[in-house]
């Protein structure tokens, strides 16, 4: 007895041929592998900073290497906004920390020139700076015991071995 028979738009076929084609598909979607993430990182990461206007994610993900350490230490973005119907001209939001923003004023054409530099096109005309804390991730300061180099541990005959110990050890100590 034959598998029944179904019509679908590209030409009638068997159900054994649309579960082949279907194990195909899967099978191509998968890579045989793993992927690094920094790979996936750009299509997980669209959706949420699209919300916020950055289409271009990596504005966001590579702003102290467009800007430089100073002013990135001191600045944010926080949105990228074009005027209706356009995808130039648009105004860059960076909240700037107190104090700050006069410099940020001052060094205007050549922030917005790097953005522009950076995106490959005139996105930004202008910015928009809002004045107000930046919120960094605190630096531990090491202890003075941790400073110097890491300590060979004792009993191990190779030396490559004990030194890559006594430098797992020395983290473990900075980190716990």
């Amino acid at each position: 007895m034959t598998a029944p028979v179904r019509a679908s738009a590209a030409g009638v076929y068997c159900r054994e041929e649309a579960r082949a084609c279907r194990e195909a598909a899967i099978a191509t979607d998968r890579r045989h592998g793993l992927r690094a993430l920094g790979a996936a990182l750009p299509t997980l990461t669209k959706r949420a900073l699209g919300r916020r206007g950055f289409a271009e994610g990596g504005l966001a993900l590579d702003w102290a290497a467009i800007v430089g350490e100073e002013i990135a230490a001191n600045t944010l973005p926080l949105k990228l906004a074009y005027p209706k119907g356009a995808r130039s001209g648009g105004t860059l939001h960076l909240k700037v920390a107190s104090g700050y923003a006069l410099v940020i004023a001052h060094c205007e054409p050549q922030l917005i020139e790097r953005v522009n530099a950076y995106l490959g096109y005139g996105a930004i005309a202008r910015l928009k700076l809002t004045q107000g804390h930046i919120l960094r991730p605190p630096q531990r300061a090491e202890s003075p015991g941790d400073s110097g180099p890491a300590q060979p541990v004792d009993g191990i005959d190779d030396p490559e071995l004990a030194a890559a110990l006594g430098s797992f050890s020395k983290a473990l100590r900075r980190k716990g």
